[in-house]
């Protein structure tokens, strides 16, 4: 779906730019899931970037009407056996743009290790156990907001998702949302926790946010 979206036509050829491309877009979907409160889990088609496999192979699993089968190819998660061409009951062996997960944490760029970036952040704040105070509507069609209060008293997370393919300008106003005292927000520290810098002041209880094409930021104020 992806790929569809980005009008790549052959995932299976993907160029090397467009496995980056296809990469970007799903840690996004990532973060839309990991940053915000509750359970957050991923299958192993995910980590190793698993596309669809051939209808006519999983004929015999798929019969009933459940075409599903078509994303449960095999994968060699931990890339034990490069060689094997399907899994012990008969799945064929799905592409996987990734990599094994082994391969994938020796490169800092690869889906697995941005992911547990992130997954670092989400546990290090704990959004899990955060309350969900608002979902602001934004002025840009391709662009969701989050707003959370941090467990204890330690502060609010504001999510900001760009699915659009334009770098876009955002101004969010803190004070508006119900639940937020002004004085909360107003003139305080922000950080961006996925990189842990210093992302400026909340002034009067402001956020102004720039936010490149297909990506996420996930910014708490304390």
């Amino acid at each position: 779906f992806i790929a569809a979206s980005l009008g790549i036509r052959d995932p299976y050829g993907a160029t090397a730019e467009q496995v980056k491309e296809i990469r970007k877009a799903h840690l996004l979907l990532a973060a839309a899931n990991a940053m915000q409160p509750g359970v957050f889990s991923l299958s192993s088609w995910d980590v190793v970037g698993a596309l669809p496999v051939p209808k006519e192979a999983v004929k015999k699993w798929s019969s009933d009407g459940d075409h599903r089968w078509i994303n449960r190819g095999a994968v060699d998660l931990m890339g034990a056996n490069p060689d094997a061409n399907g899994s012990v009951i008969g799945l064929p062996r799905a592409k996987a743009l990734y990599g094994s997960l082994p391969d994938q944490l020796k490169d800092p760029e690869s889906f697995a290790s941005q992911l547990k970036t992130l997954l670092a952040a989400r546990k290090k704040y704990r959004l899990a156990e955060a309350e969900l105070l608002a979902a602001p509507e934004s002025n840009e069609r391709g662009v969701c907001f989050l707003v959370l209060r941090l467990p204890e008293k330690a502060g609010y997370a504001v999510t900001a998702l760009n699915f659009g393919r334009e770098p876009v300008r955002l101004n969010l106003d803190l004070g508006a949302i119900k639940g937020i005292p002004a004085d909360d927000v107003r003139g305080r520290r922000v950080t961006e926790i996925i990189s842990g810098q210093a992302a400026g002041e909340a002034n009067d209880g402001r956020l102004l946010l720039r936010l490149p094409a297909l990506t996420g930021k996930t910014l708490v104020i304390r």
